[in-house]
This record gives C-alpha cells, sequence and structure tokens, in this order.
C-alpha cells in the first residue's frame, strides 16, 4: 500500500535485493547484517536511500570484496 499517493514500487527487486544481500553477506559473514547495510548505504541514510541506489552500492561491496580476493 502506498500512501503518499507515489508510483508503486516494482515488487521484483525485492527478490533480486535480498540475494545480492546475501551473496554481499556471504562474502564475510561475520559482518551483522545491519553493519552491512550501513556499509553498503555509505554517507547516504539507510531510511532515505532508494533501492536502485543501494542495490548499486551492494553490488559495488560485491565487486570490492571479490577484488579484494575474498
Amino acid at each position: 500500500m502506498n500512501l503518499m499517493n507515489e508510483k508503486s514500487r516494482n515488487p521484483k527487486r525485492i527478490s533480486l535485493m535480498l540475494g545480492k544481500l546475501e551473496e554481499a553477506w556471504n562474502l564475510y559473514s561475520d559482518m551483522r547484517l545491519g553493519q552491512l547495510i550501513a556499509v553498503c548505504a555509505g554517507r547516504d541514510s539507510v531510511c532515505g536511500i532508494e533501492d536502485d541506489k543501494m542495490l548499486e552500492r551492494i553490488q559495488g561491496y560485491i565487486d570490492n570484496m571479490k577484488n579484494a580476493g575474498l
């Protein structure tokens, strides 16, 4: 439900986002979920970052970890 009368977000983004979070988390499983989300959000507010931007950040984290050999 969208109370602000904005265009609805694509529900298919959920499984994509969760899959990328799982991939990122598996690269460093000792990290807490909140910590992973905060690291990926960077300087942006976790509550204010749009999903597409967060997805880019998660992918960036995955790429950086793989490039570091982790």
